[in-house]
């Protein structure tokens, strides 16, 4: 069943030379992985959370900030880790799958 499969969709690839075969389905994969990244995640709202959270992290490195006031910087960075993740979920999730089978 998973013969078919494969020699259907990667025949051609699987019959390059050794390292070449691999080499092209390891470009294929990776080109797979950073498409599906770059269009299902928003690249702002990113960047945004990125920013945001280096933003917390300096503020909280100084010193002269008293620890209730770090421990409410912890807590921003760590929600806007969350967003961060989540917005990183769907592209993982869509590339787990061929990534998995292949």
């Amino acid at each position: 069943m998973f013969d078919a499969f494969f020699n259907a969709t990667l025949g051609r690839i699987l019959e390059l030379p050794e390292p070449y075969g691999l080499l092209v389905l390891s470009f294929l994969l990776t080109l797979l992985t950073t498409l599906a990244y770059k269009f299902f995640t928003d690249q702002n709202l990113m960047k945004t959370l990125k920013d945001d959270m280096k933003l917390l992290q300096n503020q909280m490195k100084d010193a002269s900030h008293p620890a209730e006031h770090k421990m409410t910087l912890q807590k921003q960075i760590l929600e806007k880790n969350m967003s961060y993740m989540k917005q990183s979920m769907k592209p993982m999730l869509i590339t787990f799958i061929p990534i998995i089978i292949l």
